[in-house]
């Protein structure tokens, strides 16, 4: 399950890609953290969400997802790219699993490597 507000072409691109390997998807709009308890069904897996959607910076209820994602006993992957970890600890809120672009925030103009 994911968030419908991720960068579309993008999100989209990786569906069409999941969906060959079996794997489907479902995306919500992240403005209220119910949506995400309502599309839970027996298959998901996962929860995946941005902490500031990009472009449209929408914010997501951490604390709120954590408590849809205990009740479905799945992981909360959060992309934390826009605010980076200097301003967001989303571990600290709740998420099982956070992400980061580091050639973005974190290093500036894309000179560090990260896996």
């Amino acid at each position: 399950m994911s968030a419908s507000t991720l960068l579309r072409r993008h999100a989209y691109a990786a569906a069409r890609e999941f969906e060959k390997l079996g794997i489907e998807t479902t995306f919500v709009q992240p403005d209220a953290p119910e949506n995400f308890r309502k599309a839970i069904q027996k298959n998901t897996k996962l929860i995946y969400a941005e902490t500031l959607g990009n472009p449209l910076i929408n914010i997501v209820d951490i604390e709120a997802l954590r408590r849809h994602r205990a009740c479905a006993g799945v992981p909360l992957l959060l992309d934390n790219t826009v605010p980076s970890p200097y301003l967001c600890r989303p571990i600290e809120w709740g998420a099982d699993i956070v992400v980061h672009s580091a050639t973005k925030y974190i290093g500036g103009h894309a000179p560090p490597w990260a896996g």
